[in-house]
């Protein structure tokens, strides 16, 4: 800490996830379009992704999960009712290429979603 390592380290840290927070954020713009609604994207290694009213954000989880991804459901995460479905995308852990790939993977499973049988509507 006195010889300065520990700023320095920040430092480097700090960058990596600047970069890996850019990449979710720019590829989910471009390939996420619509299809969710972003935010807060300003602190913490995560961003949450609203998706849109009645979707089983618990199914789409488990069918994300399936294909290798790991997009947790914000529904368990109320206390109270549930203000909107959603999904948490973490960024800490994955570098900027395998972000873009998983936004991508992602992209494509919300889309064939909307007219799968295999995830059901959310019912309240």
């Amino acid at each position: 800490v006195e010889r300065g390592h520990f700023a320095a380290h920040l430092r480097r840290t700090r960058e990596v996830y600047r970069r890996r927070r850019t990449a979710l954020l720019d590829a989910a713009q471009t390939d996420l379009g619509t299809l969710v609604t972003l935010g807060p994207t300003d602190t913490g290694l995560h961003v949450c992704a609203r998706l849109p009213a009645h979707t089983n954000d618990l199914a789409v989880s488990a069918r994300a999960a399936a294909a290798g991804l790991h997009v947790p459901p914000l529904s368990p995460c109320y206390v109270g009712p549930m203000s909107s479905p959603g999904l948490l995308l973490g960024y800490a852990g994955v570098n900027e290429h395998a972000l873009r790939r998983g936004v991508a993977q992602l992209t494509l499973l919300l889309r064939s979603a909307s007219s799968s049988p295999t995830i059901p509507p959310r019912h309240e």
